[in-house]
């Protein structure tokens, strides 16, 4: 732009010097004789027409040096330096801010070649820039590592090249560059990446479970400690957490949290949650949880919020098994803990009340103040050779307590192991059967006795057998006399039933062997031979009335006819004796006896007479 300047400057000072000739030639004419009036009123024309041209490209000329000085302090004093390179890469113009980058004057530039500038490691890319540049045409930008004033001293910078090839007409091709130091904007975009990497780090490396929300609530990082709280929730990237906690846990408990880190975000106190328990609406499941919030300055320079949680699930579980475990320990059964060597850690309160000894008497001891003496050195080796192969040993003992007493009990002694597989400790557990070993013997007493009772029972059972057989015998032979001689056979049986048969049942009754078997027996056979003897001793009233009564008031009846008490019935039928008074009275009324003051014995004898 310079140049044209100068050339249109130019033009005007020849265009002056043409006017000032025509003037001179004009004053010369004048001593001419006779010049005609229109010469000299054309010349007069044009003399004013040159003044003015004059004023006004003087005007024009302060204008464009006005204009000139504009921009040459706009093109020198940019914030960003101008440089015109041939070519060959040399430098033609620059402005004073491209100079004050390379580190030395302007004219010292001048003819220079930008190249030198440029550090080694980059001067291929550069070359590559330009011939991309020559055959493109178009605007290219790239960051190149320059440096200020000698390649040897001067301090290297991060600049980015803006660079145009042009040619104008027939004009040498010119390359135009403007030149910006991004070194503070690299230094910043880098220590972002090394903040962002540090933030990163932190997160990922924190001791509890993190993730980082935005302003919005917006997921931007999250550590692996934290993943499997949201598993079942992808992706996760840029996730609005308020729809996430919705998922897990409900609108309700995610309202409450939403507020928290809302609050958190917009006073900057942070919040410490106590430990709760929250239930997981997607998996069906108690989760428990403490976390606390924390206002942040994004890597970015924007706020965020941090949240710290840990998930302390299964140390609630390990609490509430503590808990049960507590109140296991202090069970009816006698607990011991022991270490490998057999050293006593721990008892309880059952432990005590057993074996007689407090607590303080037994920590520090090893269980052998127990011994009853009644096992060998044999028994407690194989013992203890149990649990170390089988883990456990269970079995019945003889310990003693404090005062001396020797008592039974059921021991089981259980190896407990770490998370490696070491032993650690014996825990043994020991119930007291004292009660059970008597009730067992009094068990085997009874049992005894009855075996004992069972074998006289057989025997009585046997020889009522026997004699049941003679009477059948005596029966067969008296029916085998009937059909010769009917009268003859009735006396006969009769004569036989009293004399054989009834003094037979009073033995009978005199057995011993069970009341309740001799009892039935005798009763069953007394009704028959009742009934036997009402058929052949012209008792023929008898039946027609037994017929109304019951079988057991038929053997009531029988009983009271033969004049038995009561008491004597009532311990023949095994019954009470208020249940024969109640017989006897449903007796009476069956036979119409309820309103007559007629025994019932001697009513019952005369139905014979």
């Amino acid at each position: 732009m310079s140049a044209e300047v100068d050339e249109f400057f130019e033009r005007l000072q020849q265009l002056r010097f043409g006017a000032e000739a025509r003037l001179d030639h004009l004053e010369l004419i004048q001593g001419l004789p006779q010049i005609p009036d229109e010469i000299l009123h054309e010349l007069r024309v044009h003399q004013v027409e040159l003044e003015m041209q004059n004023e006004k490209l003087r005007r024009a000329q302060l204008a464009l040096e006005t204009s000139r000085a504009h921009y040459v302090e706009l093109y020198d004093f940019a914030p960003v330096g101008y440089l015109t390179l041939t070519a060959d890469g040399i430098i033609v113009e620059i402005n004073l801010t491209g100079a004050k980058l390379l580190g030395k004057e302007r004219q010292k530039l001048i003819k220079q070649r930008f190249v030198k500038f440029v550090r080694d490691e980059y001067q291929e890319q550069w070359y590559r820039f330009c011939l991309c540049a020559k055959q493109q045409d178009e605007k290219q930008t790239c960051a190149l590592s320059l440096h200020r004033g000698d390649q040897k001293e001067g301090k290297a910078f991060c600049a980015q090249v803006d660079y145009q090839y042009r040619q104008i007409a027939d004009a040498p091709p010119f390359l135009y560059i403007t030149l910006t130091d991004i070194t503070e904007r690299i230094n910043a975009e880098a220590l972002l990446k090394q903040n962002e990497s540090l933030f990163r780090t932190m997160i990922e490396q924190a001791p509890t479970g993190m993730f980082v929300l935005s302003a919005e609530l917006r997921l931007q990082q999250i550590n692996a400690l934290a993943l499997p709280v949201f598993e079942t929730i992808q992706p996760l990237n840029d996730r609005d957490f308020s729809e996430v906690f919705c998922h897990l846990w409900g609108e309700e408990v995610a309202g409450q949290i939403v507020d928290i880190f809302r609050h958190t975000l917009e006073t900057g106190e942070p919040y410490h949650a106590p430990a709760v328990c929250l239930h997981r609406q997607d998996l069906g499941v108690e989760q428990s949880f403490e976390w606390e919030t924390q206002r942040i300055i994004l890597p970015d320079g924007q706020l965020g919020v941090a949240c710290y949680f840990t998930d302390i699930t299964e140390r609630k579980q390990a609490e509430q098994a503590l808990c049960i475990a507590a109140v296991a320990f202090e069970s009816q059964d006698s607990i011991m803990v022991t270490d490998i060597q057999g050293v006593i850690l721990r008892v309880n309160q059952a432990f005590s009340r057993i074996t007689g000894y407090s607590s303080d008497e037994a920590i520090g001891k090893t269980p052998h103040f127990l011994r009853s003496g009644r096992h060998d050195e044999a028994f407690y080796q194989a013992l203890w050779a149990t649990v170390a192969d089988k883990g456990y040993w269970q079995g019945e003992i003889w310990d003693k307590r404090q005062n001396g007493e020797i008592f039974p009990g059921w021991q089981t002694i259980t190896t407990v192991r770490d998370a490696a597989g070491n032993v650690t400790h014996h825990v043994g557990y020991l119930t007291d059967i004292t009660a059970q070993k008597q009730a067992e013997k009094v068990l085997r007493d009874a049992r005894q006795r009855l075996e004992n009772q069972v074998v006289s029972s057989k025997e009585a059972l046997e020889q009522v057998k026997q004699e049941t057989a003679e009477i059948n015998t005596a029966l067969n032979v008296l029916l085998k006399h009937r059909a010769a001689d009917e009268s003859d056979t009735k006396m006969a049986l009769v004569s036989e039933v009293e004399n054989s048969i009834l003094p037979f049942l009073s033995r009978l009754k005199k057995a011993d062997f069970g009341r309740r078997q001799s009892t039935r027996l005798i009763d069953i056979l007394e009704i028959n031979l009742q009934q036997l003897l009402n058929d052949y001793g012209n008792t023929a009233n008898l039946p027609a009335v037994y017929q109304q009564l019951t079988p057991v008031e038929a053997q009531v009846a029988s009983m009271v006819r033969q004049g038995l008490s009561t008491k004597v019935i009532a311990a023949t039928l095994s019954c009470a004796s208020g249940t024969v008074s109640i017989h006897r009275k449903h007796i009476r009324k069956k036979l119409g006896l309820d309103n007559k003051t007629c025994n019932l014995t001697t009513y019952l004898l005369s139905l014979t007479e």
